[in-house]
């Protein structure tokens, strides 16, 4: 990656890096429960170079990740037009849900 690494995560055979100050999301790695963030059904089973993912979203920032063996957990709070984060912060999940790890989405 050209661009500083401000957060990582690593699963069982995938990592994650948050780069750009929380502005970017990448994953390398194997994507057979879609934890690289491309989908299950992704032509992609594996990706030995990072591939940027579409997150944050609009003017978000990641500000926390974490990840499980073949899951990821991502927090995002949006940034107001003074920069500052606002108080409502959204959860993305990705990978495998077999256990539920990744929630429901109601």
């Amino acid at each position: 990656l050209v661009e500083p690494v401000c957060m990582v995560g690593g699963g069982a055979n995938f990592t994650v890096f948050v780069t750009n100050h929380g502005c970017k999301v990448w994953a390398c790695g194997g994507n057979q429960f879609g934890q690289l963030g491309l989908g299950v059904g992704s032509e992609v089973s594996s990706c030995n170079s990072p591939m940027p993912l579409d997150l944050p979203r609009n003017s978000a920032k990641v500000v926390s990740l974490a990840c499980g063996a073949s899951h990821t957990l991502c927090l995002t709070r949006a940034m107001n037009s003074a920069g500052k984060s606002e108080e409502r912060a959204i959860v993305w999940a990705w990978g495998c849900a077999a256990a539920g790890q990744c929630g429901k989405a109601p």
